[in-house]
């Protein structure tokens, strides 16, 4: 229960020192005006009565009411309540405040007589206004507190993060510094400038933006590209260009959203410059097809990326004239504007929902949600101007998309200056702020300053860190009255307030990106592993969040086996690509971000197949090629050899017991990430199914004396695993006479299947 659950409230009006007493020998509780809003106001009151008319897509909204509430779907909703409230409980009538006056019916209200002067919701208002006229110096309750809650050390912590965003371990050095919070920052930085982690940002927002929709075959991104203005994107200059060098320009082409996005975090610009940024990037080949003169290191090289403007020619009142794109960063994107299209109708306000979805974590359908009844709006000349079934939402999301202006409505990265806004819209603007008109040409890069100043940026790119890392979902604030109602609120206060502390300290680093990322990083949301007791009814809703049994994308898990096992999953001996990645994407319940858009979260029987079948084939495809690595050089099998046995000529050994069980233990640090002794019941359990798999071998040889005792084909230690070469004769393990390297693979298929080597 939350504090404020736990003691009776005395609605006494006293000032600066509002306290709650509980009547016994404990310190009364000073509660702050915020939490005071929340608890008795918010929850007992205007989120279980006001809200009903008092939003955007309520009655009082149509009559122009003062007082508007945010629903609890808004980022920051009470925060802007509590704002509102308390500008609304000044204006009076008589020396009465208009909030004791119209609930009551004293004045007009039309939601007419809500409760009666001097019952709880009208005590509890009266309180707030007092409150509100001289304000408490309490100061505001910290978030629910996470107790009970195991958490990884310091060295996991890293493991875990390093495999999913740079797909490796952390070195001994590594672990050895991440004890403390200190440490893991350090490592966490190093990591996070490697190559592997702007790959890992890329996928972070292909997830949102949906780009790599155009890389289904060869030119299909650039083939959107105006051939007028971009004449190396046509048929007779990128057409004419063999296949390996028209796919790397298509690759930049159609990645060049995602690829601003890491230039700016690669050089350590505030992130704000996704949106605001007045450039591009380009490499060898997109340079090419854009034709911008950008001189470049080395003309051959995909991954040498540099800023520029898109320019263009275009004949203008008879005479040639040159044209520079008003860049906005990700908004003026020729990929990211032909993702999200507009139409002759629609006149850019899909484009304006995903701003607000994408970049202010704001659903603008479920913040204006309410019934429409399309018959009634025939009533209307311009029902999105007049109807107040439908101007709710247009009202929001007119004026951003006026900012689209410039665009073309059928050739999507199109920009005409010359076009003008539909008068019958509202005026293009943000947040009640209209564009001067003669800023129009620059009406993007005007709406990308505003939109990064609003505090929601900084949510919004906090909530897209924290569900890549986390795979959890964002809490809602629960309906007041509903079951469990304080658990819930208290699960969401945990959650919201981790989620607030990491965004201020984005905004204070200047939105630096990588400081969210450790926020999330030394989480309990990210880190914890473990309930220290029985989760059980308040506890259990509270505890649900956290911790994240969070199944790996097929990017991740490719990341994994590969740093894990120190070789890929590959299609073959001469096709080095990973299975999960062009074999089994959307199988392992991937995306391929045109049809399949969104990730499959809880594995379905498709999946569970796949993942035997890596088990499988990973394990004789690595077991007996890491014995032909020297021992220090290993991945898998560092500390124990082939000649290992449990017992010789049926007399156990206990130095080969030993030397398996410590092979045992480094297998599960090396693929779980956990450490365990080599007598503990984890152990037993792998040790025992390697003695069965040995003593099945040695059975079978003694009823077959003859049999080959060959290795099969594909899990013999003939290739190198990692390239697919053949190893020299001398180096090669192709038999398995005692049965060890099978009995290895089992325990090796056991680990790779088992969920915590799937999951995060």
């Amino acid at each position: 229960m939350g504090w404020l659950a736990c003691v009776p409230l005395v609605l006494a009006a006293c000032g600066n020192d509002e306290r709650l007493d509980d009547g016994g020998d404990a310190p009364p509780v000073c509660v702050s005006d915020r939490d005071f809003f929340e608890q008795e106001v918010w929850g007992k009151v205007m989120g279980a009565s006001c809200v009903g008319c008092h939003t955007l897509a309520g009655s009082a909204q149509e009559q122009f009411a003062k007082f508007l509430l945010q629903p609890t779907n808004y980022p920051g909703f009470l925060e802007e309540n509590f704002s509102n409230a308390r500008m609304v409980s000044t204006i009076q009538i008589s020396g009465t405040s208009e909030l004791l006056l119209k609930p009551t019916g004293q004045t007009m209200h039309g939601g007419g007589t809500l409760f009666e002067v001097g019952s709880e919701p009208y005590k509890i208002l009266e309180e707030f206004v007092a409150r509100s006229a001289a304000p408490s110096d309490c100061e505001d309750a910290p978030p629910a507190a996470l107790s009970g809650v195991q958490l990884l050390d310091g060295p996991h912590t890293l493991r875990k993060a390093m495999l999913m965003m740079v797909g490796r371990l952390p070195t001994a050095a590594e672990k050895a510094a991440a004890a403390d919070d200190a440490g893991i920052d350090a490592a966490l930085d190093t990591a996070m400038r490697e190559p592997a982690f702007y790959d890992w940002l890329i996928e972070l927002y292909n997830d949102q933006f949906l780009v790599d929709r155009y890389l289904s075959f060869v030119g299909r991104g650039v083939g959107l590209l105006n051939a007028t203005d971009w004449p190396g994107a046509g048929q007779t200059t990128y057409g004419m260009l063999d296949s390996v060098t028209r796919e790397k320009g298509n690759l930049a082409v159609t990645r060049e959203p995602l690829q601003l996005i890491a230039h700016i975090v690669r050089n350590d610009r505030p992130f704000t410059e996704i949106l605001t940024a007045d450039y591009t990037v380009v490499n060898p080949f997109s340079a090419a097809i854009y034709g911008v003169p950008v001189t470049f290191t080395d003309p051959t090289n995909e991954n040498e990326w540099q800023e520029t403007q898109l320019t263009f020619s275009r004949t203008i009142g008879g005479v040639p004239t040159q044209l520079t794109l008003p860049h906005a960063g990700v908004l003026s994107s020729p990929m990211w504007l032909n993702r999200f299209p507009t139409t002759p109708t629609n006149r850019n306000r899909h484009r304006a929902s995903k701003l607000f979805e994408q970049f202010l974590a704001t659903d603008i359908l479920a913040v204006a949600n309410r019934p429409i009844d399309a018959a009634t709006s025939t009533a209307f000349n311009n029902p999105t101007r007049d109807d107040p079934q439908c101007k709710v939402c247009h009202s929001m999301l007119d004026p951003v998309a006026g900012a689209f202006q410039k665009w073309n409505d059928n050739d999507q990265e199109l920009w005409q200056p010359d076009r003008n806004w539909y008068v019958e819209m509202y005026a293009p603007g943000f947040g009640g702020e209209v564009i001067p008109a003669d800023q129009f040409t620059g009406a993007l890069p005007w709406l990308a300053e505003r939109v990064v100043a609003d505090p929601r940026f900084a949510t919004a790119v906090t909530r897209t860190v924290f569900t890549g890392l986390t795979g959890e979902p964002i809490l809602e604030y629960p309906a007041y009255g509903a079951a469990d109602f304080e658990a819930h609120r208290q699960a969401w206060s945990a959650q919201n307030g981790v989620l607030a502390q990491i965004a201020s300290e984005f905004i204070e680093s200047n939105f630096d990106f990588r400081v969210i990322v450790k926020g999330v990083v030394k989480s309990p949301y990210f880190r914890a592993v473990n309930a220290d007791g029985p989760a059980m009814g308040d506890t259990a809703i509270l505890l649900a969040s956290v911790g994240t049994a969070h199944l790996s994308t097929p990017e991740e898990l490719s990341r994994k086996i590969t740093a894990v096992t120190g070789a890929p999953w590959a299609r073959s001996q001469g096709d080095r690509r990973a299975q999960l990645l062009i074999d089994y994407r959307i199988a392992y319940g991937g995306i391929d971000s045109d049809l399949v858009i969104d990730r499959l979260s809880t594995p379905n029987g498709m999946m569970s197949g796949v993942a035997w079948r890596m088990a499988n084939e990973v394990a004789c495809l690595t077991t007996a090629w890491d014995f032909t690595r020297p021992a220090a050089e290993r991945n898998l099998f560092p500390g124990v050899a082939i000649t290992d046995l449990p017992e010789v000529d049926g007399v156990p050994s206990a130095a080969g017991e030993t030397a398996i069980r410590n092979g045992l233990v480094h297998l599960f640090e090396q693929v779980l990430g956990e450490t365990h002794v080599a007598d503990d019941a984890d152990i037993d359990r792998a040790y025992a199914l390697w003695v069965d798999v040995w003593r099945d071998g040695k059975a079978f040889v003694a009823e077959n004396p003859t049999t080959n005792r060959n290795l099969l084909s594909a899990c013999r230690g003939r290739w190198d695993a990692r390239t697919g070469v053949e190893l020299p004769a001398e180096q090669r393990i192709e038999q398995d006479p005692d049965f060890t390297v099978r009995s290895w693979m089992a325990v090796m298929t056991y680990l790779l299947a088992d969920y915590r080597f799937l999951h995060h």
